[in-house]
């Protein structure tokens, strides 16, 4: 898997929250908001960038939010369409590459981000959001691409 480094500034995403819980679903959560606001409205909302994001990370490595979203640029806009808002500070990320069927290449990409390369590298994950940047295309094709953004510091 390649990995790059990249300093990306704030923005905001616009979506569905969820706290996350051992019975999670995010692919469901992703169906509701596809029921809630349709795709053209969702990608017009900005650049069309679609994310799901981690957010709010405690102690506990097992208790976070998630949103399913897109990025925004009139916060206003889609909070009327009944979307939160999510605020992403400016970050130093590793970006992971991924090819394959989603879910299992999101998963084979942890993997090797959070017990490979990070170890080796040094880099521990910062505990601010981090990202699952998805790209357009099919996501059950094995060719399908996308990028794990995981924000990091050096030790």
């Amino acid at each position: 898997m390649n990995v790059r480094f990249e300093t990306k500034k704030a923005f905001k995403i616009a979506g569905l929250v969820t706290v996350h819980s051992q019975n999670d679903d995010f692919p469901g959560l992703w169906e509701k908001l596809f029921e809630q606001v349709p795709y053209e409205k969702l990608a017009a909302l900005g650049s069309g960038d679609a994310f799901g994001t981690c957010f709010n990370y405690s102690s506990d490595p097992h208790k976070f939010s998630y949103i399913a979203g897109y990025d925004v640029r009139l916060p206003e806009k889609a909070r009327a369409l009944g979307l939160e808002v999510v605020e992403v500070p400016e970050a130093e990320y590793a970006i992971v590459e991924l090819t394959g069927h989603v879910p299992e290449n999101i998963h084979q990409g942890w993997e090797f981000a959070m017990r490979e390369y990070f170890p080796s590298n040094g880099l521990v994950h910062a505990g601010t959001p981090d990202h699952e940047y998805y790209l357009i295309g099919d996501m059950s094709a094995p060719d399908y691409k996308m990028e794990l953004w995981v924000p990091f510091v050096r030790i």
